[in-house]
C-alpha cells in the first residue's frame, strides 16, 4: 500500500489518512517542481508519489462538495511540515539572492512585530488574571499564542512558496 512521501511522514491510508498524488503532466512542471521541492524529495521520483492531507492547509480544498470528497484545489501546494524533519534545499533553486534576501527581511520582521504583539497581549491578560490565580485561561491564552505563532509560520511559507513560484515561471519565460 502506498503512503506519504514526505520526508519523515509515514501516514498510510489504512491509518485513515488521504493521500494526494504528485501532479503530473507539462502543464503542472512548475507544481511539481515545488512539491518535489516541498516534501524533501530529488527527481525523478518513483511513478508513484502521494502526499498525505496532513501537509495541506485547510484553504487548499475544495469547500462543501456535494459528494462530500475532499479533494485538493488545482494549486495546492504541500506547506505543513510540523512533524517531518527538515529537509535541505537543493543547490538547483532557482531563487534570486536579492529577492530572497529581500523577503526574509520582510518576513522576520513581521515575524518579529507579530511575536511582540502576541506576547504583549498574553503577557497583559495574564497579569490581569495572575490576581485571579486563573491558570486556566492564562493555559487557553498561551495556546492562543502557540496557534498564532504557527500561523505566522504557515503564512510565512505561502509568501515563500509565491515567490518561488513567480522566480520559476519567470526562469520560463526567459528561456523562451
Amino acid at each position: 500500500m502506498p503512503c506519504c512521501s514526505v520526508v519523515g511522514c509515514h501516514n498510510r491510508p489504512e491509518r485513515g489518512y488521504k493521500l494526494y498524488k504528485l501532479p503530473q503532466g507539462s502543464k503542472n512542471d512548475a507544481r511539481r517542481k515545488l512539491w518535489i521541492q516541498y516534501i524533501g524529495r530529488e527527481d525523478p521520483l518513483p511513478q508513484h508519489v502521494y502526499v498525505c492531507q496532513d501537509h495541506f492547509t485547510d484553504d487548499q480544498f475544495e469547500l462543501r462538495r456535494a459528494d462530500h470528497r475532499k479533494l485538493l484545489k488545482w494549486n495546492a501546494i504541500p506547506t505543513i511540515f510540523s512533524h517531518c524533519s527538515v529537509h535541505k534545499r537543493s543547490s538547483k533553486e532557482v531563487v534570486t539572492a536579492d529577492l530572497k534576501h529581500e523577503s526574509d527581511n520582510v518576513l522576520k520582521e513581521i515575524y518579529v512585530e507579530e511575536n511582540v504583539k502576541s506576547e504583549h497581549c498574553v503577557k497583559t491578560e495574564a497579569e490581569k488574571h495572575n490576581s485571579n490565580n486563573n491558570s486556566d485561561e492564562v493555559a487557553a491564552l498561551m495556546s492562543e499564542l502557540n496557534t498564532s505563532r504557527k500561523e505566522i509560520y504557515i503564512l510565512r511559507t505561502v509568501v515563500s512558496q509565491l515567490q518561488e513560484i513567480i522566480n520559476i515561471l519567470i526562469n520560463e519565460n526567459d528561456y523562451k
